[in-house]
């Protein structure tokens, strides 16, 4: 518990900003890590749990735990460690913000924070308009998927696009959790299969 304590403060420390909204003064990845090998926090290496996630996976069968529906629609999910630090709740006023994407593209965020946390987060950040839920309890989709962080206990940092069917199509798990995935690609990416009925892989 103390170890988690450390590695969310870490986040904070490292990640916080005179304005905590201001995406332009995180640093933004445009490199992305296999699920299931590591990542760094700073410069320290930090393992991920053996598990794999791949482009092409079924997403709902992977996070079953989670309870996620199938709504028909095209969705970005939000990988985030944990929503009460800076760097993660940039992360998701970035999805929550970005109005181009209309109704058609469901907004998902997942982190290890306890449900009720997540939705007074949502609720005191005004970030209605987003799907939130947590692997708080068993951090089963965490370790099947090869993106919890396994001596901290949290899920790293990433963003994913599946398509109608739940298929993944789009990934980026970061190599460094204090930087943020590139939104912006995930959202092209995202429109882009709204036109694509085939939804082959890319």
């Amino acid at each position: 518990m103390f170890h988690v304590l450390v590695f969310v403060l870490s986040l904070s420390l490292i990640s916080c900003i005179t304005n905590q909204h201001e995406v332009s003064s995180y640093i933004t990845s445009h490199d992305t890590v296999k699920p299931g090998t590591f990542v760094f926090l700073g410069k320290e290496k930090l393992s991920l749990a053996k598990g794999s996630l791949s482009i092409g996976d079924n997403l709902l069968k992977k996070a079953k735990s989670l309870r996620l529906k199938n709504n028909g629609k095209v969705a970005i999910l939000n990988i985030i460690p944990d929503i009460t630090t800076p760097t993660c709740e940039a992360q998701t006023h970035l999805l929550s913000k970005e109005t181009s994407l209309g109704n058609n593209i469901e907004k998902i965020v997942i982190s290890r924070n306890p449900q009720k946390v997540m939705d007074d987060f949502a609720n005191e950040a005004g970030l209605n308009n987003l799907n939130y839920f947590s692997d708080s309890k068993s951090l089963r989709f965490g370790k099947k998927s090869g993106l919890l962080i396994k001596s901290e206990k949290v899920l790293t940092r990433g963003v994913i696009v599946i398509d109608r069917k739940g298929i993944i199509r789009y990934m980026q798990i970061v190599p460094n959790v204090n930087h943020i995935p590139d939104i912006k690609k995930a959202f092209d990416f995202a429109r882009s299969l709204l036109g694509d009925s085939t939804e082959n892989a890319h």
